[in-house]
Parts: C-alpha cells; sequence; structure tokens
C-alpha cells in the first residue's frame, strides 16, 4: 500500500491515524502478556504448595522457562513501539518534505529494526523481568519456609552432606547457586566468570553429574538454605 502526497496534512495525518492503531494494538499486546505472566505466576504458587522433590523442580523449570519466554515477548513489543515511533516520524517529516511513502516499506523496516536490537538482549537481561523475579521471590520464600520448618535437626544432616567447595576455584563457596536441572551447587563468582568468558556455555563440572545441558542463568538461583548451612559450619570448624 502506497501513496503520493502533494498535501502534507492530509497524508500526514493518515499516516498518523494508521501508525497509531498499531501502536494501540501493541498496548493491548503487553497488557495480555502481563494477565497471561500472573497466571503462570499463580501456577508456580499452585506448584510449590502441592508438588515435591523432583516432580516440583521440574515444574518450576518449565514454568521458569515459559516465564523468560513471556519477557523475550514482552521487550520485542517495546522495543517495537519504540522503533514504530522513530519510523513514523521520519514519515511524518518526509511527507512534509513531498517524499512518497509506503507504508509497508515502513513496517518492514520497523521489524528489521526491532529484530537489531533483540540480537544484543541478552538472556540475563530477561530475567530482571518483573513477573520472573517476582517468580523466583515466591520460590525462594517458599524454600525458606520449608527450611524454617525442617528445624536444626535437617540443617545439621544437610552440613554433612554437602559439598561445599565450588568445583570451579576449589574455595569454600560464599554465595552459592543450585542449579535446578541437578542440584549441584556453585560459587556466584565463579559462575559469573565462567558464563561471561566462554563463548560456548560449559555443562555442570562436578565430578560424575550426568546433567548435559549447558548452564544457563535461568537454571540457577541462589541457596539460601544452603547458605545457612554453610555459614554454621563455619561458625563450627
Amino acid at each position: 500500500m502506497a501513496w503520493c502526497t502533494r498535501a502534507p496534512p492530509i497524508g500526514g495525518d493518515l499516516l498518523r491515524q494508521t501508525l497509531r492503531q498499531q501502536i494501540m494494538s501493541s498496548s493491548a499486546q503487553l497488557q495480555r502478556l502481563a494477565d497471561s505472566a500472573g497466571s503462570l505466576l499463580n501456577c508456580a504458587g499452585l506448584v510449590l504448595e502441592h508438588a515435591t522433590g523432583e516432580q516440583q523442580q521440574k515444574l518450576l523449570l518449565t514454568i521458569r522457562e515459559h516465564m523468560l519466554e513471556y519477557a523475550r515477548m514482552h521487550v520485542e513489543v517495546q522495543q517495537s513501539t519504540e522503533v514504530l515511533q522513530q519510523v513514523k516520524d521520519e514519515a511524518v517529516v518526509s511527507i512534509t518534505n513531498g517524499t512518497d511513502t509506503d507504508l509497508t516499506q515502513m513496517l518492514d523496516e520497523t521489524q528489521r529494526r526491532t529484530a537489531q536490537r533483540m540480537a544484543n538482549v541478552s538472556e540475563r537481561e530477561l530475567t530482571t523481568y518483573p513477573r520472573y523475579q517476582q517468580l523466583l521471590q515466591r520460590e525462594e520464600a517458599a524454600g525458606s519456609a520449608a527450611a524454617a520448618a525442617a528445624g536444626d535437626q535437617e540443617l545439621v544432616m544437610t552440613e554433612t552432606h554437602m559439598v561445599t567447595r565450588d568445583p570451579w576455584s576449589q574455595q569454600e563457596i560464599r554465595q552459592p547457586y543450585r542449579n535446578a536441572r541437578c542440584g549441584h551447587l556453585y560459587d556466584r563468582s565463579s559462575l559469573e566468570a565462567v558464563l561471561q568468558k566462554r563463548s560456548r556455555r560449559p555443562t555442570c563440572p562436578h565430578v560424575g553429574c550426568t546433567n548435559k545441558m549447558p548452564l544457563r542463568w535461568e537454571d540457577l538461583t541462589e541457596d539460601t538454605f544452603a547458605k545457612q548451612a554453610i555459614e554454621k559450619k563455619k561458625t563450627q570448624a
């Protein structure tokens, strides 16, 4: 669809109306994504309340993956809206100057620029999505409550069997992060160094681990229960 304008006010008004509808559609998409992410968060609450053990971990992992996909779609819609606004402003200037404007080409340009922006969005940035953070907070709260209910006896047993040395640095873990796929612990500082420096993601380095999936931040959560056990072990040393 293309038009040639010699009367800028008419072409400009039509352009603004068409692209305004596109932007309003983006706002509706953001609201639907927020509603869906909210429903997924409620599902996580049910899993934390009723599921246990390995089944709970598998379900939570699936929920995290879906939540990150919502995060990616949310960012993409936001980026697309910003780019669309830029393209619209550029087109209005072109129309004012008497230049032909092709709406299809404008929308293609919007998609191209949006794709360029999304290529620079890292998985770690997606984990800052508010709903994803709320999910992690719910998991942490549930873990803390379970730890408190288990009492000191379970903590002592955990201290006895827990591997508290980081597999990369071989130093005592200070800030433990647990891999949801295999349950092994790592120190956050080592994770940051390994995941930032290596172009190819490593797998779990613990000897004998059967988990061959590459390490990803979305599979790693801070383990406050393990941190309590490590701190108590230090005080007793």
